[in-house]
């Protein structure tokens, strides 16, 4: 008997022990699971998390090209364009330009949320059609008086927010009067002053003799004598008057104006005058008692054009000379940004 309660007592601490050993498996067992049920949930919520940041980043990326259309909308010249960075909503941008041209270029617009970075890359091009003004041999925000006393001849449209009578002078191409939208583009002074070869504060007179390049003058400008050549660009933040002289010769290179006027351009007794580039003015443009005038280009003022007593003035609208660069806005100018190529950058 005793040794059968010896038995009994060994197999009862035998089956102790196993379900110990069970117990302690069945613990380990779910500790385990417990374990790998939370790497799961904190793996799940990290890819979810940079899931969003990287869904966040390219937002960013594309709000940042947004950005880059509406700041070239407003440049006339993308050729310098300077890369930049700028903090946006819940991360940040960088812009990078390349392939830098006058009237194109590309943009690579990284965005950066919470250290996840994507990149974008758009290609712009200035797709617009540009200024009315600069597409018609004369436009004004006023009017448009030819006496009849003064002849001659405009090869080109003409535009006026107010009235249009031509006189004695005739004209080719479509006419507009009352133009509700009219609006000259405004000249950007500070480039005119940056890309000048030549600063002159205060008045300034050109007298007979030959000039070479652009001329940023702070006051009115006058001529003085006969024979006067300017090979380049009067810039002025005053009036451009031209009062009883002969063999007045101003040329100027593709694109760019002849005269810049932030007041009126007058032209008064003088014969054998002849312009090639574009003449703008911010208030207005008169010829009076003037012979054999020819314009290669157009006029473009913020007044009245005005034309009395004048024989054999031409004016021929070209657009090799409407200005490339150096004024901004006006009627039909809306940005002229136009996106060329997108993609996303692996």
């Amino acid at each position: 008997m005793k040794g059968e309660h010896i038995k009994f007592a060994f197999i009862q601490k035998g089956r102790k022990g196993f379900a110990v050993l069970t117990v302690i498996f069945v613990m380990v067992t779910f500790s385990m699971l417990g374990i790998t049920a939370v790497s799961l949930v904190t793996g799940s919520a990290e890819q979810m998390r940079d899931e969003y940041h990287t869904q966040q980043a390219f937002d960013v990326a594309t709000a940042g090209l947004e950005f880059v259309t509406e700041q070239l909308s407003g440049d006339s010249d993308w050729s310098d364009e300077a890369d930049f960075s700028k903090n946006f909503g819940p991360g940040s941008f960088s812009v990078t330009y390349t392939d830098k041209l006058a009237t194109s270029i590309v943009a690579t617009v990284a965005g950066t949320v919470e250290g996840i970075t994507r990149e974008v890359m758009a290609g712009f091009s200035s797709g617009g059609s540009g200024p009315a003004a600069f597409a018609k041999a004369v436009y004004v925000d006023g009017d448009i008086v030819v006496e009849s006393d003064a002849t001659g001849d405009i090869q080109g449209d003409i535009a006026a927010g107010g009235g249009v009578g031509l006189g004695g002078m005739t004209q080719t191409g479509d006419s507009e009067d009352n133009n509700q939208d009219s609006q000259i583009p405004q000249a950007d002074w500070a480039y005119w002053q940056n890309v000048s070869d030549y600063q002159i504060s205060g008045n300034h007179t050109f007298s007979t003799g030959t000039y070479t390049g652009i001329y940023y003058i702070t006051g009115d400008v006058t001529f003085s004598g006969d024979g006067i050549t300017i090979q380049g660009t009067i810039v002025a933040l005053g009036n451009v008057d031209m009062i009883g002289h002969s063999d007045v010769l101003i040329s100027t290179q593709s694109g760019h104006p002849s005269i810049v006027s932030g007041g009126s351009v007058s032209l008064v007794g003088n014969t054998g005058i002849q312009i090639s580039g574009w003449i703008w003015a911010a208030q207005n443009f008169s010829a009076v008692g003037t012979s054999d005038l020819l314009l290669n280009g157009g006029i473009t003022a913020g007044g009245d054009f005005v034309m009395t007593g004048n024989t054999n003035v031409d004016i021929n609208y070209s657009d090799k000379w409407a200005p490339d660069d150096g004024f901004g806005g006006g009627e039909g100018e809306g940005g002229g940004v136009a996106t060329t190529v997108w993609s996303e950058v692996f």
